[in-house]
Formats: structure tokens, C-alpha cells, sequence
């Protein structure tokens, strides 16, 4: 059985009937299977010990596409039945502000009934949701092995979790990208995972591995013995005195003729008097100046060990790049997940950067479908690391490629279209993050007494939006909801006069400046009053905000 599971969104639990339960064009393909631009189906509530009056109640679904988005609304029935926004509200008791986070799950019984469960995130099913991030994803599966699942704690690597192996979010410049992947990331209990950032001089080299020139440091004293070597300790030991270094040498130099030689040797390495001694222990009669000296006068003419043990010299190594990484790490550990994690992916030349792994990219059941052949330098790599198998190169299916892509910002390569059919791609809505940005207010234009104006950054930001909409200027280059980030907005939380001036400061370097020279470059005048601001100059329009604030913009027109 099919089952959906899904995450509510503002819209779901929104008491207004302008706001609709909506499911994704991949999820009406994948789940629900079904090309007619509108169709009647029926819910059958399959309680989860939650309202148990309510099991087996039946609930009318009028879904109907969405042309602008390819997404399913489920409206209002048009003979005044209960459906399936009034259950969750009226029904089920649900509202906006305590179950945001809690799940519904629907199972397929045929092309027009499905079950319908209501999950709270905090039953041990909606904690069992939330760690393997199923939320979004359609599972094969009885309801009862979903049940079972949650009683062994099954982690990310089992066949439920359903991840995504290469995925590629996108979006406006503002919308979470990079953070809806950090957070699966977080969720999904990877083993291992490596994040990289592409840019325009990125290359296969880099992405993969290549042999690369290195500092070789080679120890000169690997052909001396044991017994030299300890004799090399001693003489190199700044911490002692030159009687110390005699004392301990002593035995080991006593023997034959050493003992002559042994002053001349410290006199190398110290510049110490020390009294010496006969090889039957006693004093010497002479001092041993004479050979010290001799050691003190050739230091400079001799390559002393004590400065030169090592030798350095240019030598070329195998570097792995991070895809090669992760799959050694993949490879050696079959039984746990490890992820790849490319950010700003259409920012190089993908075609050049993949070189042949794009051909590994074709999966069948998580490992790749068509290998492709190691070089002798991978080859040697993978046998150095413990992999035996490195004739040939697949992708196993413990290995997740994810990326984010800003398809509107500037400096972005194309990808073509063999690239992309490869990648399962996520779009992320110009609002559908909103929800944690909607408490902030952000400050404009100065008052008289020296104060700031505050609005509502999601309702300037909506305004933005709508003018640039009007415009018919391309969703992607509109405002998310964190093109300013939060760590910024929270600089003025509360209405912080102490912060406004530096928060202004970022807002005109921020968005004032991408929308006049990316957003609307060739068409400022639609967006910007002309009549307020003047010469539509950055440095003008920066001016006229600090006295107008959002009056420098073309709202009312």
C-alpha cells in the first residue's frame, strides 16, 4: 500500500477558505496517479488514537489543478459537503498555532479512496517521522510495518526513510535553501557527509581527485642504526649539559678508542666544559680541551643532524577530491548513509566537473546502472584505502548527492538537459518558509524625534514581491523570506532603536541594491518613484529611503 505523509502547512490548517490543502505536482504523480485537471475522491479517517468517534468517517476531496504551479487544491465541494480543511479544523479540533507541527498520512486503497490519519508530532509515529525526514515522501508499505518501524527504531537507513539519492532544491535567493537541506541532513542520522561549493573556476580535478604536487619531507637518518640514533638523541638534547651528554655516553663510548673520540663529538653539539673520564672510571688527567675545541672549530664546516634531519623536496601524490572521499567512506561502510552536500552547484560548468561520473549518476534500486572505468591513479587510491573491488566505478546506494541551485542569479551555468533528468528537483515557494520571519519588524526612514518608521519585513517584502510580480518579472528573482538573513533580523527584534541605523545600513546594501542592479536593471522606473527618488541612482535612492523609506517604491501605481 502507497501511503503519503505529509507535513502541514499554513495554508492547511488556515481558517480562511482563500487558503486551500494543497499537494504537490510530484506527489499527485507519484501518489495519487491521476492526469485530469480536476477529480472527486474520498477520505476515509483511519483514526490514530487521537478522536476514535471519528474512525471510519467518510470526507469528500474536490482536488483540482493549479495551472501557474502544477499543484492540486482541494477546494470547497461544490454541494456544501464536509471536506477536508473543515475536518481538520471543525472535526479534529485542530488550529494553526498548535499543530503546525504535527503530520497527516493518507493510504491508498484505490484511484479515488484513501485512508486519512492525523499525526501528532508528538506521538511516537511523528517522532519516528521527524528523525527519518519522511515528511513530503511516498513509502510502499502497510500501515502495521510503519507501526512496527516505530517499535524498533529503525534509523535513516531503513527501506522506509525512502531519501532521496540526488536531489537538487531551488528557489528564489532568500527561501532556505541551503537550510531545508541542513535540516534533512540533521534528520537523516548520516554517517558521514562533506559539503562543498561550486564556483565558476571549480573543476573535475577538484571535485573528484588528481595527483597534485606536494612537500615531501624525507628523514635523513633512515640509514642509521638503532644505537646511532640514540647517540643523535643525546648530542640533540638542548635541555642537557655538556657533562650530562658526556655521562651518558660514556658507557657506550668507553670501549676500543670512543672515549678520545667523545669530546670532540659533544664539542659539536655543546659549548660546555665538562670533565672527562679513563675507561676504568676515573679522572682523566688532562681536560680534553684540545678535542673539544677541535669540534667547536669544524661545527660550521659540518652538515650537523641536529639541523638537517629532515630534507625536503617536490613530489606528486594522489589528492582525492570530496566526491571520491565520500565514496571511499560509502564504500567501507555499507550498513550507514553518507551524503555529499553541493551547494550553489549551477555556479561551475557541471558538465566539466562530472566528467564521465556523470555517467554513474543513473541509478537502479541506489546504485549506479551503467560503471564506468577507474583510472590507474583511482585504482591505486581506492586498493591504498581497503577497497578491493576498484576495477570500476558505481556509485553504491548508501551515497546521496544533494545540492542547492539559484536558477535567476547571475554568473550561473546552464545545465543541460541529460544533466538534469538525473536529479529529482525540489522547488521551494517564494513563501513557504515564511512563517519564521512573520514576527519581525524592520526600520525605515528616520522621525523627527530622531526614531524609525517599523513595518512588517514579510509585509514589505509581499509588496515587493507583488510589484515585481506585476512586472512580470520571473518568481526566482523575487524576495524570500530570509534574503535578509535572520541573524540580522534579530539585530532589531523588538523594534531595537540601538541597532536600527546598522540594519538600515545592510537593507540598502542588501536588497536596494540587488533589486536596481539584478531584479529590475532594465526597468528601475517600474519599481522605483521616480517623481520621489529623483535620478534613479543607487546613491540617490539611498538618500530619498532615508527621508520616504518605502515611499521611494512605485506601490500605488
Amino acid at each position: 500500500m502507497k501511503i503519503l505523509i505529509v507535513k502541514f502547512r499554513t495554508n492547511d490548517l488556515d481558517p480562511s477558505y482563500g487558503k486551500q490543502v494543497e499537494f504537490s505536482s510530484k506527489n499527485v504523480q507519484e501518489f495519487f496517479e491521476f492526469d485530469k485537471t480536476e477529480e472527486y475522491i474520498t477520505f476515509i479517517y483511519n483514526d490514530y488514537n487521537f478522536k476514535p468517534s471519528l474512525d471510519k468517517k467518510s470526507i469528500k476531496g474536490y482536488l483540482k489543478l493549479s495551472p501557474a504551479r502544477g499543484d492540486y487544491k482541494v477546494y470547497q465541494n461544490l454541494d456544501g459537503s464536509l471536506f477536508i480543511k473543515d475536518f481538520f479544523i471543525h472535526e479534529l479540533g485542530l488550529s494553526l498555532v498548535a499543530n503546525k507541527d504535527d503530520f497527516f498520512i493518507l493510504a491508498k486503497i484505490s484511484s479515488k479512496e484513501y485512508f486519512l490519519s492525523y499525526i501528532p508530532n508528538s506521538s511516537d509515529l511523528g517522532k519516528f517521522i521527524s528523525k527519518n525526514n519522511l515528511s513530503g515522501r511516498v513509502v510502499d508499505v502497510q500501515r502495521e510495518e510503519l507501526d512496527k518501524s516505530v517499535d524498533k527504531g529503525l534509523d535513516a537507513k531503513a527501506q522506509l526513510s525512502n531519501l532521496t539519492l540526488q536531489r537538487i532544491v531551488f528557489g528564489a535567493p532568500g527561501t532556505g535553501k541551503s537550510h531545508t537541506l541542513e535540516d534533512d541532513r540533521k534528520n537523516s542520522d548520516f554517517a558521514g557527509f562533506e559539503r562543498v561549493t561550486f564556483h565558476p573556476n571549480y573543476s573535475f580535478a577538484q571535485f573528484v581527485g588528481s595527483y597534485k604536487p606536494m612537500v615531501k619531507s624525507t628523514d635523513l637518518s633512515f640509514d642509521l642504526d638503532a644505537e646511532k640514533k640514540h647517540v643523535l638523541e643525546i648530542l640533540n638534547d638542548e635541555s642537557k649539559s655538556g657533562q650530562e651528554k658526556y655521562d651518558l655516553l660514556y658507557e657506550q663510548f668507553k670501549n676500543d678508542t670512543g672515549l678520545t673520540r667523545l669530546p670532540l663529538l659533544i664539542g659539536l653539539y655543546s659549548n660546555d666544559d665538562f670533565k672527562t673520564r679513563k675507561t676504568d672510571g676515573t679522572p682523566a688527567v688532562g681536560d680534553n680541551s684540545v678535542e673539544r675545541n677541535h669540534g667547536r672549530f669544524i661545527r660550521p664546516y659540518v652538515s650537523l643532524y641536529r639541523n638537517h634531519v629532515k630534507d625536503e623536496e617536490i613530489t606528486y601524490k594522489y589528492v582525492p577530491g570530496p566526491f571520491m572521499r565520500m565514496y571511499v567512506s560509502a564504500k567501507k561502510d555499507e550498513n550507514h548513509n553518507y551524503l555529499l552536500l553541493i551547494e550553489e552547484i549551477n555556479r561551475a560548468n557541471v558538465a566539466a566537473v562530472f566528467g564521465d561520473v556523470f555517467q554513474l549518476l543513473d541509478r537502479k534500486n541506489g546504485v549506479s546502472e551503467y560503471p564506468i572505468a577507474a583510472s590507474e591513479d583511482i585504482k591505486k587510491y581506492l586498493k591504498d584505502n581497503g577497497i578491493d573491488d576498484c576495477e570500476e566505478l558505481r556509485i553504491p546506494n548508501n551515497m546521496y548527492i544533494w545540492a542547492t541551485m539559484n536558477s535567476a542569479d547571475q554568473g550561473v551555468f546552464p545545465m543541460d538537459t541529460a544533466f538534469k533528468r538525473r536529479w529529482e528537483f525540489e522547488y521551494i515557494g517564494i513563501d513557504e518558509n515564511e512563517d519564521g520571519i512573520k514576527d519581525y519588524d524592520v526600520p525605515l526612514q528616520k522621525k523627527e524625534d530622531g526614531s524609525h518608521e517599523w513595518v512588517k519585513w514579510n509585509d514589505l517584502r509581499h509588496s515587493i514581491n507583488d510589484k515585481l510580480t506585476e512586472m512580470k518579472i520571473n518568481e526566482d528573482k523575487l524576495l524570500g523570506p530570509y534574503f535578509i538573513s535572520e541573524e540580522k533580523l534579530k539585530l532589531v527584534k523588538g523594534e531595537k532603536e540601538d541597532n536600527a541605523d546598522e540594519f538600515v545600513k545592510s537593507f540598502k546594501s542588501k536588497v536596494l541594491m540587488y533589486l536596481l542592479e539584478d531584479a529590475v536593471k532594465m526597468r528601475p522606473g517600474d519599481l522605483f518613484d521616480e517623481n520621489a527618488v529623483g535620478r534613479l541612482r543607487f546613491s540617490d535612492i539611498c538618500k530619498k529611503f532615508d527621508e520616504i523609506g518605502q515611499g521611494i517604491f512605485n506601490f500605488k501605481k
